[in-house]
């Protein structure tokens, strides 16, 4: 694929038709037109999960689900892409079911929304994350953490050494598979965050996201920026 810039008005474009992106059948397999690209856009928590909630109280999984319909909207003017949504509602979705509609779909791309929050209130901007088991630092290893914790995924809920064990599994697919291109994806979505918002760049990060282990296609997840910060809240409005 290749991401490519369009003025007037300012816009984001992926261009899938020009490369071939690798990809392991996941059973059943759906049925789809080999001339079209498909893309899934997770938005994240949802249902009883509200994830972050801002100072006028905005939530952020009401904030995801916007903009994934507002990415899907524009992406679907291409009829060279289908846009998937894991939800199109306010429900709950497993994590590890969430990459299964993408698998199952044999989706091309898989793109997570979530937001951003931070005990300061002054903290601005995006960024983008690639699996890894590796955090970038303390704040990525934390985040990935409250992520995956939000869902459901907890000793408590979970077979802890079965868990291990999947992970183990997952992590080798995506790593041996898609971890360089997720990486790339990762840097073009999040040069052109950067230049619609106009925010702070964050810069491309890594951490063990649950809902990124298992895909299998190029996968990321966007923290599209800060709903703690009132100036952001609003923005997302």
């Amino acid at each position: 694929y290749e991401s490519f810039e369009l003025r007037n008005p300012f816009r984001l474009v992926l261009d899938l038709q020009s490369g071939a992106v690798g990809s392991i059948t996941a059973p059943p397999p759906a049925e789809r037109d080999p001339t079209r690209k498909i893309v899934v856009i997770d938005p994240g928590h949802g249902g009883v999960e509200t994830g972050a909630t801002g100072p006028t109280g905005l939530r952020e999984k009401e904030v995801a689900l916007d903009l994934a319909r507002r990415v899907q909207r524009r992406l679907q003017r291409d009829r060279n892409l289908t846009v998937v949504l894991t939800r199109d509602e306010d429900r709950l979705i497993g994590l590890d079911e969430r990459t299964a509609i993408a698998n199952h779909n044999r989706a091309d791309l898989f793109l997570s929304i979530h937001l951003n929050a931070s005990p300061r209130s002054t903290a601005t901007g995006a960024e983008t994350y690639f699996l890894s088991n590796d955090a970038t630092d303390d704040d990525a290893r934390t985040l990935a953490a409250l992520e995956n914790r939000a869902a459901g995924v907890s000793e408590n809920q979970t077979n802890a050494a079965n868990d291990r064990n999947l992970d183990l599994v997952l992590w080798d697919l995506a790593q041996n598979q898609f971890l360089a291109e997720s990486s790339l994806l990762a840097e073009r979505v999040q040069w052109h965050l950067n230049a619609l918002t106009g925010t702070r760049d964050r810069g491309v990060r890594q951490a063990p996201f649950r809902v990124l282990m298992g895909a299998m296609m190029p996968a990321i997840l966007i923290e599209a920026g800060f709903l703690s910060n009132v100036e952001e809240e609003e923005r997302f409005r």
